[in-house]
C-alpha cells in the first residue's frame, strides 16, 4: 500500500493517503486478533464472531422463542417421535450420510461379498426353495452328425417313398409297386419293412436303422449313416456302403451273386447263410489295401492278409 500511497500523493491527496494506510494497518490487527482463518460457521450456519452472534440474541430476547407447532402437524409428530425414540436428527443423519460418501471407494470395504453359492440364478438349491421354481428343464437327445427336423413319412412323393426324421419311430411297414423307391433320411432308431419288389432304396445320413427288402432291380445305397443292418430277402444287383461306420449285410441264397462296393467305410460286415437252420456265416469286409507297382508300370492292390 505504501508504494500505491507514493503515486498518488500530492499536496492535496496526502493526508487522505496517510488515513487510508492507516485504516488498512488498523484491519490487519483486527483481523489476525478476531479472524485469523477466515469467518468460522456453526452447523447451523450462524457466524462465531461476536457481531454476527449478538444480532440474532438481540432480536431472541425481543420476540421471545417461537410458538410450538399446532398438534396434529406434521413437524410436531416429526419432533414427538424423535424425542422419543432418542434417534438423532436429519441433519445429524445427512451429515453422517455425505461423510460416507466422501470416502470414495472405502464406502463399500465393510459390504459382505456374495459368493457363487448365494446367487440364485447359479445355485439350484437356493430356487427350489424359492416362492418362483425353476423351469424343468428339457432334456433332448442329439445324435452327432445326424441331422433333425420334423417327423415326416412314410409318405409318396411322386414315385418315391420317403421317412425323413424319424426318432424311435419303431417298425414301419411299406408295400411299394415296382416302379418305386425308398429313401430313408435323418432317421434314428427304425426299423423298415419293405414287403415287395422296388426299383431301388437308399438310406441317408442316418443311425441304427435296418432296412429289409425283397427284391431290388436297382441298387440298395448306404450312405453317411451308422450302426446300419441291411437285409435283402431275394436278389440285388449291388449294393453300395460309403462314408459309413458301422454296417450289417445279410445275404439270401438267391443274393449271392450281389456285388458289394465300400468306399471311405469301415466295420463292414457281410453275413451268408450257412447250412439248413437259418444260420449265418459273418465275414468283414477288408479295410486295409496293399498295392503294388508291377513291371509294366502299372498298380496292383490287395486287400492286407493279417493271418500270414
Amino acid at each position: 500500500s505504501d508504494v500505491y500511497k507514493r503515486q498518488v500523493s500530492t499536496q492535496s491527496t496526502g493526508g487522505w493517503a496517510n488515513h487510508f494506510t492507516g485504516f488498512l494497518k488498523d484491519m490487519e490487527a483486527y483481523i489476525k486478533a478476531h479472524h485469523r482463518t477466515g469467518l468460522v460457521f456453526s452447523g447451523s450456519g450462524a457466524a462465531k464472531s461476536a457481531a454476527a452472534a449478538a444480532a440474532p440474541a438481540a432480536a431472541a430476547a425481543k420476540t421471545g422463542p417461537p410458538p410450538p407447532p399446532p398438534k396434529g402437524s406434521i413437524a410436531a409428530a416429526g419432533k414427538a417421535a424423535g424425542s422419543a425414540s432418542g434417534k438423532p436428527s436429519t441433519a445429524a443423519l445427512g451429515g453422517a450420510l455425505f461423510a460416507e460418501l466422501n470416502q470414495g471407494g472405502k464406502v463399500t470395504s465393510h459390504l459382505k461379498k456374495v459368493t457363487r453359492d448365494m446367487q440364485t440364478h447359479k445355485n439350484k438349491a437356493l430356487r427350489a426353495g424359492g416362492m418362483v421354481k425353476a423351469a424343468p428343464e428339457k432334456k433332448v437327445t442329439k445324435h452327432r452328425g445326424i441331422p433333425s427336423g420334423t417327423a415326416k413319412g412314410p409318405v409318396l412323393e411322386g414315385n418315391k417313398w420317403v421317412l425323413e426324421f424319424l426318432v424311435d419311430g419303431g417298425t414301419v411297414e411299406i408295400e411299394p409297386d415296382i416302379k418305386h423307391s425308398i429313401y430313408i433320411y435323418g432317421c434314428v432308431n427304425t426299423t423298415v419293412i419293405v414287403k415287395s419288389k422296388v426299383n431301388q432304396a437308399q438310406i441317408d445320413s442316418s443311425k441304427k436303422v435296418s432296412l429289409v427288402v425283397q427284391n431290388v432291380l436297382a441298387t440298395v445305397d448306404v450312405v453317411n449313416s451308422q450302426s446300419t443292418n441291411l437285409q435283402v430277402l431275394g436278389k440285388s444287383p449291388t449294393i453300395s456302403v460309403e462314408k459309413c461306420s458301422g454296417a450289417n449285410i445279410y445275404l439270401s441264397k438267391d443274393g449271392l451273386a450281389t456285388e458289394i462296393i465300400t468306399a471311405k467305410s469301415d466295420a463292414v460286415n457281410v453275413a451268408v447263410p450257412a447250412g439248413t437252420d437259418g444260420d449265418f456265416k459273418e465275414a468283414p469286409v477288408a479295410e486295409q489295401f496293399i498295392t503294388r507297382v508291377q513291371d509294366d508300370g502299372s498298380l496292383k492292390t490287395e486287400p492286407v492278409d493279417h493271418s500270414d
